[in-house]
């Protein structure tokens, strides 16, 4: 896996955990820190795989949060409005002054394109819990 592979995944992977795990942050800043990144590469890959807004909030919310050394960001060509929802999420987040507090719960949609966090949304609107979480509703003698 190429560094730039390897620094997209992580961030995918921070989106996952809603961005502000200490340890997936941590994964990231070190990446940056001791690979050598080709950073219009590393943009050409997000934008070709469609998540060039889960790398730009991952790497701010990184740069933000422990000062992890991030290039200009523009080439990832994430839309100006998304940018600045972005921004504006996770500096209220920082605001509370601790990293304990539960992240914002739309910084995830937010760093997606429309159609993925519209088809997001609709999973989650939409999920039915399996057949084992399910309560038992047949088979019961009434006492």
């Amino acid at each position: 896996m190429s560094p730039e592979d390897l620094l997209i995944s992580l961030c995918i992977n921070s989106c996952r955990k809603r961005y502000f795990r200490l340890k997936h942050l941590f994964d990231i800043a070190e990446t940056v820190r001791r690979l050598e990144i080709d950073w219009g590469l590393l943009a050409a890959n997000a934008r070709e795989d469609r998540c060039e807004g889960i790398v730009y909030a991952a790497l701010h919310v990184a740069s933000e949060t422990l000062g992890c050394r991030i290039p200009d960001l523009d080439a990832l060509q994430v839309p100006r409005p998304r940018v600045l929802l972005i921004r504006r999420l996770v500096a209220r987040h920082l605001r509370r002054g601790s990293l304990d507090s539960p992240p914002p719960a739309w910084l995830p949609y937010a760093s997606l394109r429309p159609e993925q966090a519209l088809r997001s949304l609709r999973v989650a609107l939409t999920w039915e819990a399996p057949a084992h979480h399910r309560p038992l509703t047949t088979g019961l003698k009434s006492l």
